[in-house]
Protein backbone atom coordinates (compact mmCIF):
# COMPACT_ATOMS: atom_id res chain seq x y z
CA UNK A 1 0.00 0.00 0.00
CA UNK A 2 1.76 3.45 -1.04
CA UNK A 3 1.32 6.21 2.00
CA UNK A 4 1.39 9.85 0.53
CA UNK A 5 3.78 10.94 2.84
CA UNK A 6 3.95 14.73 1.78
CA UNK A 7 0.12 14.71 3.21
CA UNK A 8 1.28 13.30 6.25
CA UNK A 9 3.83 15.59 6.76
CA UNK A 10 1.27 19.02 6.12
CA UNK A 11 -0.86 16.95 8.98
CA UNK A 12 2.08 17.27 11.62
CA UNK A 13 2.69 20.76 10.47
CA UNK A 14 -0.88 21.60 11.01
CA UNK A 15 -0.62 19.78 14.30
CA UNK A 16 2.46 21.43 15.30
CA UNK A 17 1.27 24.88 14.52
CA UNK A 18 -1.49 24.30 16.26
CA UNK A 19 0.77 23.06 19.26
CA UNK A 20 2.43 25.96 19.52
CA UNK A 21 -0.17 28.30 19.15
CA UNK A 22 -2.02 27.19 22.17
CA UNK A 23 1.23 27.10 23.93
CA UNK A 24 1.74 30.60 22.88
CA UNK A 25 -1.47 31.55 24.05
CA UNK A 26 -0.77 30.07 27.81
CA UNK A 27 2.27 30.95 27.99
CA UNK A 28 0.48 35.09 27.20
CA UNK A 29 -2.10 34.23 29.40
CA UNK A 30 0.46 33.37 32.19
CA UNK A 31 2.31 36.26 31.80
CA UNK A 32 -0.77 38.50 32.35
CA UNK A 33 -1.39 36.77 35.46
CA UNK A 34 1.73 36.92 36.58
CA UNK A 35 1.96 40.44 35.44
CA UNK A 36 -1.54 40.83 37.07
CA UNK A 37 -0.66 39.79 40.61
CA UNK A 38 2.84 41.29 40.96
CA UNK A 39 2.52 44.43 39.25
CA UNK A 40 0.41 46.20 42.60
CA UNK A 41 3.26 45.20 44.83
CA UNK A 42 6.15 46.43 42.48
CA UNK A 43 4.61 49.33 42.52
CA UNK A 44 3.84 49.33 45.82
CA UNK A 45 7.77 48.98 46.38
CA UNK A 46 8.32 51.33 44.09
CA UNK A 47 6.65 53.90 45.56
CA UNK A 48 7.79 53.09 49.22
CA UNK A 49 11.38 53.61 48.27
CA UNK A 50 10.27 57.07 46.61
CA UNK A 51 9.24 57.93 49.68
CA UNK A 52 12.24 56.99 51.89
CA UNK A 53 13.98 58.62 49.38
CA UNK A 54 11.71 61.84 49.34
CA UNK A 55 12.04 61.59 53.42
CA UNK A 56 15.72 60.73 53.70
CA UNK A 57 16.38 64.34 51.44
CA UNK A 58 13.91 66.01 54.03
CA UNK A 59 16.02 64.74 56.64
CA UNK A 60 19.18 65.84 55.22
CA UNK A 61 18.09 69.23 54.99
CA UNK A 62 16.62 69.69 58.12
CA UNK A 63 20.39 68.41 59.56
CA UNK A 64 21.78 70.74 57.58
CA UNK A 65 19.52 73.73 58.45
CA UNK A 66 20.28 73.05 62.28
CA UNK A 67 23.88 72.14 61.73
CA UNK A 68 24.61 75.51 60.29
CA UNK A 69 22.20 77.59 62.71
CA UNK A 70 24.28 79.44 65.25
CA UNK A 71 23.43 80.48 68.76
CA UNK A 72 24.13 84.34 69.16
CA UNK A 73 25.72 85.85 71.95
CA UNK A 74 22.59 87.73 73.15
CA UNK A 75 20.71 83.90 72.99
CA UNK A 76 23.56 82.77 74.94
CA UNK A 77 23.82 85.64 77.59
CA UNK A 78 20.08 85.36 77.94
CA UNK A 79 20.16 81.59 79.00
CA UNK A 80 23.15 82.52 81.13
CA UNK A 81 21.02 84.92 83.03
CA UNK A 82 19.02 81.94 84.13
CA UNK A 83 21.02 79.14 84.11
CA UNK A 84 24.35 80.88 85.43
CA UNK A 85 27.35 78.46 85.48
CA UNK A 86 29.25 80.67 88.03
CA UNK A 87 28.08 82.10 91.83
CA UNK A 88 27.00 85.83 91.02
CA UNK A 89 26.80 87.23 94.69
CA UNK A 90 26.93 91.00 93.18
CA UNK A 91 24.26 89.95 90.74
CA UNK A 92 21.60 88.43 93.19
CA UNK A 93 22.56 91.55 95.49
CA UNK A 94 21.48 93.99 92.20
CA UNK A 95 18.87 91.89 91.69
CA UNK A 96 17.01 92.29 94.68
CA UNK A 97 17.94 96.02 94.89
CA UNK A 98 16.14 96.66 91.87
CA UNK A 99 12.88 95.00 92.65
CA UNK A 100 12.82 96.35 95.78
CA UNK A 101 12.34 100.22 93.98
CA UNK A 102 10.04 98.27 90.95
CA UNK A 103 7.73 97.26 93.86
CA UNK A 104 7.86 100.57 95.76
CA UNK A 105 9.39 98.62 99.24
CA UNK A 106 12.42 99.32 100.84
CA UNK A 107 15.00 96.46 102.01
CA UNK A 108 15.29 96.98 105.88
CA UNK A 109 18.81 94.87 104.67
CA UNK A 110 20.15 91.86 102.85
CA UNK A 111 22.44 89.55 103.54
CA UNK A 112 23.66 86.28 102.56
CA UNK A 113 22.74 83.31 104.76
CA UNK A 114 25.01 82.33 107.33
CA UNK A 115 23.95 78.48 107.05
CA UNK A 116 20.76 76.63 106.62
CA UNK A 117 18.67 74.34 108.49
CA UNK A 118 20.28 71.36 107.31
CA UNK A 119 23.91 72.93 108.50
CA UNK A 120 25.08 73.50 104.91
CA UNK A 121 27.09 76.93 104.06
CA UNK A 122 25.88 79.59 102.62
CA UNK A 123 27.13 78.41 99.20
CA UNK A 124 27.32 74.95 98.55
CA UNK A 125 27.42 72.13 96.31
CA UNK A 126 24.61 69.23 95.72
CA UNK A 127 25.92 65.62 93.95
CA UNK A 128 24.78 67.26 90.73
CA UNK A 129 27.55 69.90 90.54
CA UNK A 130 24.73 72.43 91.80
CA UNK A 131 25.73 75.59 93.41
CA UNK A 132 23.20 76.83 95.81
CA UNK A 133 23.54 80.30 97.51
CA UNK A 134 20.95 81.69 100.37
CA UNK A 135 20.38 85.10 101.25
CA UNK A 136 18.13 86.74 103.89
CA UNK A 137 16.04 89.83 102.99
CA UNK A 138 14.07 92.17 104.96
CA UNK A 139 11.30 93.78 102.88
CA UNK A 140 9.29 96.41 104.64
CA UNK A 141 5.92 98.03 103.30
CA UNK A 142 2.92 97.95 102.91
CA UNK A 143 1.78 94.19 102.40
CA UNK A 144 0.48 94.76 98.41
CA UNK A 145 3.88 95.80 97.47
CA UNK A 146 5.13 93.22 99.38
CA UNK A 147 3.18 90.93 97.55
CA UNK A 148 4.35 92.19 94.81
CA UNK A 149 8.21 91.99 95.24
CA UNK A 150 7.56 88.71 96.15
CA UNK A 151 5.84 87.44 92.88
CA UNK A 152 8.19 89.46 91.02
CA UNK A 153 11.07 87.90 92.17
CA UNK A 154 9.28 84.36 91.80
CA UNK A 155 8.97 85.73 87.91
CA UNK A 156 12.30 86.61 87.35
CA UNK A 157 14.86 85.74 84.59
CA UNK A 158 16.41 84.08 87.01
CA UNK A 159 16.20 81.12 88.89
CA UNK A 160 15.76 81.91 92.57
CA UNK A 161 13.22 80.17 95.32
CA UNK A 162 11.61 81.57 98.43
CA UNK A 163 12.86 79.18 101.04
CA UNK A 164 10.55 80.49 104.09
CA UNK A 165 8.84 84.20 104.78
CA UNK A 166 7.78 85.65 108.15
CA UNK A 167 5.20 88.58 108.23
CA UNK A 168 5.22 91.10 110.82
CA UNK A 169 3.35 94.19 111.59
CA UNK A 170 5.33 97.02 112.48
CA UNK A 171 4.40 100.07 114.51
CA UNK A 172 5.11 103.66 113.51
CA UNK A 173 7.37 104.18 116.18
CA UNK A 174 9.23 101.17 115.74
CA UNK A 175 9.21 101.39 112.17
CA UNK A 176 10.64 105.54 112.30
CA UNK A 177 13.34 104.22 115.46
CA UNK A 178 14.55 101.28 113.05
CA UNK A 179 14.39 102.82 109.57
CA UNK A 180 14.50 106.88 109.75
CA UNK A 181 14.15 106.68 106.02
CA UNK A 182 11.28 104.78 105.56
CA UNK A 183 8.19 107.58 106.07
CA UNK A 184 10.09 109.45 103.37
CA UNK A 185 9.52 107.40 100.97
CA UNK A 186 7.06 109.19 98.83
CA UNK A 187 5.27 105.16 98.23
CA UNK A 188 4.65 105.01 101.75
CA UNK A 189 1.14 105.89 103.27
CA UNK A 190 1.53 107.15 106.73
CA UNK A 191 -1.98 106.63 107.90
CA UNK A 192 -1.84 102.65 106.45
CA UNK A 193 -0.53 99.83 108.18
CA UNK A 194 3.32 99.18 107.41
CA UNK A 195 4.95 95.56 107.37
CA UNK A 196 8.25 93.77 107.16
CA UNK A 197 8.49 90.41 105.47
CA UNK A 198 11.75 88.43 106.45
CA UNK A 199 12.72 86.56 103.68
CA UNK A 200 14.89 83.34 103.29
CA UNK A 201 15.82 83.00 99.37
CA UNK A 202 17.93 80.66 97.52
CA UNK A 203 19.80 81.19 94.12
CA UNK A 204 21.48 78.62 92.06
CA UNK A 205 24.42 78.38 89.51
CA UNK A 206 25.59 75.36 87.33
CA UNK A 207 29.20 75.10 86.95
CA UNK A 208 28.73 71.45 85.64
CA UNK A 209 27.29 73.45 82.29
CA UNK A 210 29.90 75.64 81.78
CA UNK A 211 31.93 73.49 79.25
CA UNK A 212 28.25 73.28 77.25
CA UNK A 213 28.17 76.80 77.44
CA UNK A 214 31.98 77.39 76.59
CA UNK A 215 30.99 75.23 73.26
CA UNK A 216 28.08 76.93 72.46
CA UNK A 217 29.97 80.06 72.38
CA UNK A 218 32.54 78.75 69.73
CA UNK A 219 29.92 77.82 67.37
Amino acid sequence: MDINTSLLKRQLSSKELVIVSVIGVLVIANLAIIAAVLFPEWKEVRDGKAAIAAKEQELQSVKSQYSSEQLSEENINDMLVRVPVKRTDSDNLVIFTKLASESKTMLGYLKEAAGSEDGNAAGSENGNGTVTSSYELLVLGHMPAIVDYMEKLQQHARLFSLEKWTASEMTRDAAAGDYPDLFSKAFIDKTKPVYAMQLTVKAYSFPQLQSAFGELDKK
